[in-house]
């Protein structure tokens, strides 16, 4: 992999120089139409993920390849060459956390490009619907929400009903995969391996995880929902991830612990909610990480969601966010 994007990046930096054993810097592609002169892009070589901090565009090594113009089929083929590559096992659980084992071709995704109305009727920028690549599903009537490990790499689909279905949120399997792979020998026998467990991952972590990496995270927000981390990032608040649930799960749990940051729990205000923020601030105060609580307005009811404020509101609370274990006590109090 090091090699096969150092060979890329090259085609897109005017200059690069090394910045320790496996990291890239440059002047950034992505502003100032190019001219930047002082290096303020990075890229680690290892894991492909980028950030530069000039002007704060950030992604892994498939978005840079989206951002500098390639194809989903130029991406999938380029990803095909590196699967094939020998690749050290990884023995450690922590640098294990948040990389995926069964991927999916970017191709994919192109099936799915219809714009979620029932999404931009609740509110939601088409922009940045498109950009974050949700996209509908007009056979089975769900709105997509693509899934990807810490690396970018598409790792699954979860759809979300239209019609009013029992199963409101569906994480698709081989079968449902297999229904859109192309007429493909190899690629059809990779889709019947296909699995995914969807709670190994956080959904927006390769957003944040550059931030992590490079340093400039101090706080990760954690939601429970894909709507409610959309909706924090179209108000402008970056470092949010979604657990796609009210529960961590022990390999979600890693990955923040390899984070290493200040976490603030923002789940949902209803019981599930609670009883999650519970659970998550009591197993990640173990792992030695500082975790705040956010406080719903006193005029929301108990079913508010992050969706529900609007930005003065979000920010509000956010900025007074309370130490996990006086969160606890105070609900203690209150017998919820």
């Amino acid at each position: 992999m090091q090699d096969l994007i150092l060979q890329e990046v090259k085609k897109h930096l005017r200059y690069i120089r090394m910045s320790g054993p496996s990291n890239v810097g440059g002047p950034c592609p992505f502003h100032k139409s190019g001219q930047e002169k002082r290096p303020s892009f990075y890229m680690n070589l290892l894991s492909g993920v980028f950030y530069c901090h000039a002007c704060g565009v950030k992604g892994s090594f498939i978005q840079f390849l989206k951002l500098v113009g390639a194809s989903r089929a130029q991406i999938d083929t380029m990803m095909e060459v590196y699967s094939r590559q020998p690749k050290k096992p990884q023995k450690d659980l922590y640098k294990n956390a948040g990389r995926g084992e069964h991927f999916l071709n970017e191709s994919i995704l192109g099936v799915f490009q219809y714009l979620p109305l029932d999404l931009v009727k609740e509110g939601f920028d088409p922009k940045l619907l498109r950009r974050l690549e949700i996209g509908f599903d007009k056979e089975a009537m769900r709105i997509i929400f693509p899934i990807r490990d810490l690396e970018g790499r598409l790792v699954g689909l979860t759809g979300r009903t239209v019609t009013g279905e029992p199963e409101k949120y569906r994480v698709y399997k081989a079968n449902d995969i297999l229904r859109f792979a192309p007429d493909d020998p190899l690629t059809k026998a990779k889709y019947e391996q296909y699995d995914i467990k969807n709670h190994n991952f956080i959904w927006n972590g390769h957003q944040v995880y550059p931030l992590s990496f490079f340093g400039d995270l101090d706080t990760v927000i954690i939601v429970e929902g894909y709507k409610a981390c959309i909706w924090l990032l179209q108000h402008d608040i970056d470092n949010v991830v979604a657990l796609q649930g009210s529960r961590m799960s022990q390999a979600q749990e890693r990955i923040f612990s390899r984070l290493g940051r200040t976490v603030i729990l923002f789940l949902d205000n209803n019981k599930a909610g609670i009883e999650g923020t519970l659970d998550t601030g009591r197993r990640l105060r173990k792992r030695g990480l500082r975790v705040l609580c956010v406080n719903y307005p006193s005029w929301t009811d108990e079913y508010a969601q992050p969706d529900n404020l609007d930005q003065p509101a979000l920010l509000g609370v956010l900025d007074a966010a309370e130490d996990w274990h006086h969160w606890r006590k105070r609900h203690e109090l209150l017998g919820r």
